[in-house]
């Protein structure tokens, strides 16, 4: 990969070299959280068939889930198919052949959250992604991401993501209606 940068101007060689220099920027200007999130978006290398896994990017950390002891690759795992019915952090690190203090500390290390820390965020993902792009109501999303009520879902996300999964809704469709508003306009 070759990038330049001189000034203002920044050049790169190849459509990976691009897509790797959109996420820096984005990194630079955004923050790693923001950067990995995208990188989740648009990763999409070559095409994989259904029963291969998507590579991962994990925030905090240098590299893709496949670069992570495979304690905590299975972890992770478990976490992604177990949304609806969230896993007590014991039993995860059970079930990866880990004390929980040992698994706490190895994951911690790995990906710079607790265990604990990096399910919520994934669950709470999930339901964004949910608010974002369905129809589905709030009560719907929370139970289909692992709360039974959508009241502390509603209040994690805020946490979270600093506006409410309401507002961000709204405000999404406030921007996708826009284009046809002017459309009309003119």
């Amino acid at each position: 990969m070759t990038i330049l940068r001189e000034g203002r101007r920044i050049t790169a060689s190849g459509a990976g070299a691009v897509f790797d220099l959109m996420l820096r920027l984005i990194e630079e200007r955004l923050g790693r959280d923001c950067m990995t999130e995208v990188a989740c978006w648009f990763q999409h290398p070559f095409v994989r068939d259904a029963d291969a896994s998507q590579k991962v990017p994990v925030a905090r950390a240098s590299g893709t889930t496949d670069n992570l002891p495979t304690a905590i690759r299975a972890a992770i795992r478990l976490f992604e198919t177990h949304v609806e019915d969230p896993l007590r952090i014991p039993d995860v690190a059970a079930a990866v052949g880990l004390s929980g203090r040992h698994f706490e500390r190895m994951f911690k290390r790995e990906t710079g959250q607790s265990p604990l820390r990096y399910y919520h965020h994934l669950r709470l993902m999930k339901a964004r992604q949910r608010v974002l792009y369905s129809g589905d109501s709030l009560r719907e999303i929370a139970v289909s991401v692992g709360y039974l009520t959508s009241s502390p879902m509603i209040r994690h996300y805020t946490e979270i993501f600093g506006v409410s999964p309401r507002d961000e809704r709204r405000l999404t469709k406030g921007l996708r209606a826009l284009p046809s508003q002017v459309e009309a306009a003119e």
